[in-house]
Order: structure tokens, then sequence, then C-alpha cells
């Protein structure tokens, strides 16, 4: 018999808006179904709270049975019933993704606190941290006090994110690496560039976080012609006003587009319109959406704050420091660049890309993650 494996996250596929933790789950869900028998405990509702249109307290299958998925209605969404269905499954591992759910995180750690892995998904990183920092420590301070920090399992996705989950839970806190399994998407044949123009997307939820804003007052200063189309969850409103009076004051040589929400089915044929993908994020635990463009073939432009570094020497695109002057200087050398030299770019993006990911390395972390090896 297979290990018996149960992932707790507040959201599951169909629901996409909560980014991607999502995709990181079903992705791990397609790497290791034949080595463990996969249950997914979550809600039935998308991001946001809209009902998703699926069926409820109930197994179903995901995927001609890679792993069976529990939607719980919110009248179910109880200590009772986290405990009735963890009772049922008797698993051998809890995999929770997250810090800030009592229901899907905190709820299973209590009941089975020796089994329980909690993937901290970068929402300990600093600038995470600082995005409405009064509640999240307080927070933090209540799980810390209770304990159960101590008798869990931290589950980080390189050494630097361990270094922050330490400096959060203290240097006694038991870490251990495991890379996300990414998507595997085809080379894009590159899009015709001319020198003096640009086509950039972004692909991501709409929050400080992301620095959208940033990037917009950054291309008021930016000389060449510039597309930029934002796709993406409105995820706070209050930014996104902000978003949009900048967007009115840009400059006529630069157009921003707002293109709504965007199902992950059609990240691959929409970045094939683009030329490079932005999102100079405060912090990225792994960065699905930076990782799927550049192996599509996309060059990116990021901060320092995420796996994907040394852009440049690689020729895969820029790293830069979150400030509008840096960004305005990557995106203006983006737009110098001609056609010919951006196919070698493509090229050499999509080999970074496919250099930095071993699958092979990534399962055996998992096996040793949770003890079949």
């Amino acid at each position: 018999m297979l290990p018996k494996l149960v992932i707790c996250y507040s959201y599951f596929l169909p629901a996409y808006k909560a980014g991607g933790p999502i995709q990181s789950i079903a992705n791990l869900i397609r790497n290791l179904h034949t080595d463990f028998e996969i249950y997914v405990l979550t809600s039935n509702t998308e991001f946001g709270g809209k009902i998703l249109e699926i069926e409820t307290n109930k197994w179903v299958n995901f995927e001609q049975n890679k792993a069976k998925v529990m939607y719980l209605s919110p009248e179910n969404q109880s200590f009772f019933s986290i405990k009735k269905m963890l009772h049922q499954v008797q698993p051998d591992k809890i995999f929770v993704n997250g810090i800030y759910s009592m229901l899907f995180t905190w709820i299973p750690a209590l009941l089975y606190p020796a089994k329980t892995i909690v993937h901290v998904r970068g929402m300990l990183h600093p600038g995470a941290l600082n995005q409405k920092s009064a509640k999240k420590r307080l927070f933090l301070a209540g799980v810390k006090s209770s304990g159960l920090h101590s008798k869990v399992t931290f589950c980080v996705s390189d050494e630097k994110e361990g270094q922050h989950t330490k400096a959060v839970f203290g240097l006694k806190a038991k870490v251990q690496i495991a890379q996300n399994f990414p998507a595997n998407f085809e080379a894009l044949p590159a899009l015709h560039k001319e020198v003096g123009e640009i086509k950039l997307v972004s692909i991501a939820l709409i929050s400080p976080m992301k620095n959208h804003a940033l990037v917009l007052e950054a291309l008021q200063q930016v000389k060449s012609k510039v597309v930029w189309d934002i796709y993406g969850p409105i995820k706070d409103q209050k930014y996104w006003e902000k978003c949009k009076q900048l967007i009115i004051s840009l400059p006529s040589n630069c157009v921003v587009n707002y293109k709504g929400e965007l199902n992950p089915t059609q990240v691959y044929t929409t970045l094939q319109n683009y030329h490079v993908f932005v999102l100079p994020s405060e912090s990225e635990n792994f960065g699905h959406a930076l990782y799927e463009a550049m192996i599509a073939g996309k060059p990116i432009i990021t901060s320092f704050n995420t796996p994907w570094n040394n852009l440049e020497v690689n020729h895969a695109g820029y790293n830069v420091d979150l400030k509008k002057e840096s960004i305005q200087e990557y995106i203006q050398k983006t737009t110098d660049i001609n056609n010919e030299s951006y196919i070698q770019m493509t090229l050499a993006t999509r080999k970074y890309a496919k250099s930095a990911i071993n699958i092979n390395s990534i399962k055996n972390q998992y096996a040793t993650l949770f003890c079949i090896k």
C-alpha cells in the first residue's frame, strides 16, 4: 500500500485566483501521485468568496484519480469536520500550505503535530511580513505562544527562506528544503522586436506585494514606445485605484491595459503576444508566473527577492532594485534590443529556466520530507 498524504490549503483547482500555491499543489500531485495516495482538504470557494460550481462535502477525483479532493462547504469548515476527515483517512503525513489559516494549517497541526509539515509559501519573507504587519505579527505571536511551531516541520523552498523561518520561529525550528514542482511549457516563437518598442506583460494578483504601481511610476520616465498589459485578480482595490490614477498620468508613448483575470489554462497562449514579462515583487517563494514565462522563452524583469537571480549574466532578463529609477533603466534597456539580439535572449532565457530545475532531484527532496526515503 502507498503511504497516505493529506494536503490542506484554503483553495484548490478549479479555483485559481489565490495564485502560486494552487499551482504548486497541483504540480506536486501530478509528480507524486504514483508514490502516494493523495487527499486534498480545501474549501469550495474561490479567492474572494465566490462559491465554486463543484461537488462538495464528498471525495471527488482529481485528474484521473491522481488524488481525491474534499471541497468543504462553509457550514462544514470547522474543527470537527477537519478532525473527522483526517480520522477517516488516517494519513501518514499532512502537508499544510501557508501560515495564516487556522482551519487548514493550525487545526491539522494541533491534531497531528508530529505528522504535519507546514509549507511556508514565502509568507515569512521580510517583504511579505511588512504587508499588514501588525495583524500578521499578532497571529504569529499566537502560534508561538501555543508551542505548535516547535512540534511541526517547516518546508521551505531554499536556504534563504529557511533563514526567514528561523528568524520568526527560532533557531530550533525544524526546517527542510523542498523546491516547488513547476509547469513545463514548450518554447514559444519569439515575437518580432523593433528597436525602441516593447510589449510587456504581467500575470499576478494585483496587490502592493507585486509592485504594479512602482512599474507605473517608472514608465513615467521611459522615452520609448511601451505597451504593458496587466492580467490578474484585483486583491487590493485601494491599491488598484492608485494604479489607475498613475495610468491616467502616463505619457502618450506608454499604453497600459488592464485585461482582467486569466485562467491558468490560458497563460501559455497569452504569453506568445509579448516580449518581456515584468513583475518586480517584494518577494516570491517560487514565482510560478516568472518561471512559466522563462520556460516559454520570455525574458523577465523582476526584483532580487525571488529565486530567479543572475538574470542579466544568463541573458534571461534583468533583476532590478525596488526603485522606480532602476525599473525605468531596465525597461528602457529592453526597448533598445534589436530583433536578432532579442531572439538570442529568448533562447538563453529558456536554457536558464531548464537548467534551474531537476525534477528527479525535487522528487528526492519530497521523498526525504515525507520520510519515504
